[in-house]
């Protein structure tokens, strides 16, 4: 216990925040949910979060929302830091804890008018992102840590995070090289966040996850260098500004695209395993109509077309059913053709409030369970597309490309899984 720290217990105790003004009341908050996990109470996070919810309630301005959000859903958190007692983390499909604070993470940033600090904000993307990487959306994930970084490059947190995400995503690659270029990318990163101002506790997890990459790639691995600034193919002068944008905008059906404007990757090279069966051609049928979307969005949103940016973004929305029906097909779910949704093939009756079906009940592939989670968001439009019919597109056709790169990779891991079974 804290040497001089509040008495928890009357904390805990404080019925409702009627008599604190907002700034009060978000303080007390704070202090109830960091000491509430320092001393291990559960019924301390509970308090926080039903004392929360009821301050939403009132008039508050807006930084004051996006705080008290930022405060939710660290109270969520802490109380799935508490259940995992300090084990490896708990990576169940159905956590209400995860749930929550991916919406309250969410709706901070929403609720942010630009008045928060950059070290909040950069709290803020940093959690989103450790959670998108949580659930398997490592894409996003990803698009979290750098935005992140964008506002505080010496964020010795997020680079570290950062960091720790490309190695969970290289555990789902297939392609042998981009998986060393992940891990050096990592192992670069985590040198990086150890020469930044940081506390012990981080450093020292930090270097032990620096040292895990090595022992992983090996000394022949960590020394090679890989040239990713060259175009797979020579392109045409014309052909550069588009493929510039796709790289910009990270829509290539290529995982390399997740660490920026490498040349390297402007090729959609991703594909199902060979004994995928009617899968494989499935999913060139996907990745066609996707790079066509991918075309006519570029030209539509850079001006060169009239084309009706709503239609597109209807056309487009085809893709996530396509999708979900060549998964349900691989796995045998037995859903009719026409009827499988991201959003509702994963349950018994594909009923939302029903169990899990047994084939991911327990299931292990990260990439499954990413497919999962972009089900969920689409199902809610979450975290909700701005107003216009552009932002709209773009913001479905990144989410096309994620869905895409997931299926190819969960299906690659079930191949390597029922292998490794036999």
């Amino acid at each position: 216990m804290q040497e001089h720290a509040p008495d928890i217990n009357a904390l805990i105790a404080v019925k409702n925040l009627d008599s604190f003004n907002p700034d009060q009341a978000l303080n007390f908050l704070g202090e109830l949910t960091d000491l509430s996990l320092d001393m291990e109470r559960m019924d301390g996070l509970r308090r926080a979060v039903a004392l929360g919810e009821e301050l939403l309630e009132r008039e508050l301005e807006q930084d004051q929302r996006s705080l008290l959000h930022y405060f939710l859903s660290n109270a969520w958190s802490n109380q799935r830091a508490l259940k995992e007692g300090g084990e490896m983390p708990d990576f169940g499909w159905q956590q209400e804890e995860i749930v929550q604070e991916l919406r309250h993470l969410r709706e901070s940033l929403a609720s942010d008018d630009g008045l928060l600090p950059d070290d909040r904000v950069c709290q803020i993307l940093t959690n989103l992102g450790n959670s998108m990487s949580h659930v398997g959306r490592f894409s996003e994930a990803i698009a979290y840590w750098d935005a992140s970084l964008a506002r505080i490059p010496a964020s010795h947190l997020a680079r570290g995070n950062r960091a720790l995400g490309f190695v969970w995503y290289a555990q789902t690659l297939y392609n042998g090289e981009h998986w060393e270029i992940f891990l050096r990318q990592a192992h670069t990163e985590l040198k990086t966040a150890l020469l930044l101002p940081i506390h012990d506790d981080a450093k020292a997890f930090f270097d032990i996850q620096r040292r895990s990459v090595e022992e992983a790639l090996g000394p022949e691995a960590l020394a090679r260098r890989s040239d990713l600034s060259a175009y797979p193919s020579p392109p045409g002068e014309a052909d550069v500004p588009y493929l510039q944008w796709c790289l910009g905008h990270r829509l290539f059906l290529n995982p390399l695209n997740e660490l920026g404007l490498n040349p390297i990757a402007a090729q959609d090279v991703l594909v199902m395993p060979t004994n995928a069966g009617d899968a494989a051609t499935a999913y060139d049928t996907l990745k066609q109509a996707y790079a066509a979307a991918r075309v006519a969005a570029y030209e539509a949103l850079e001006g060169s077309t009239t084309e009706d940016t709503e239609s597109l973004s209807d056309s487009l929305s085809g893709l996530f059913n396509a999708a979900a029906h060549v998964l349900a097909t691989y796995l045998d779910l037995g859903i009719p053709d026409g009827k499988a949704s991201l959003s509702t093939l994963w349950y018994q009756d594909q009923g939302p409030n029903a169990g899990l079906l047994p084939p991911f009940t327990n299931s292990l592939n990260w990439s499954l369970r990413g497919l999962y989670a972009m089900g969920k968001d689409l199902a809610n439009e979450s975290p909700s597309p701005t107003s216009t019919p552009n932002e709209r597109l773009l913001w479905l056709l990144k989410r096309a490309r994620e869905t895409l790169l997931s299926l190819a990779l969960a299906i690659y891991t079930e191949e390597r899984q029922q292998r490794y079974a036999k």
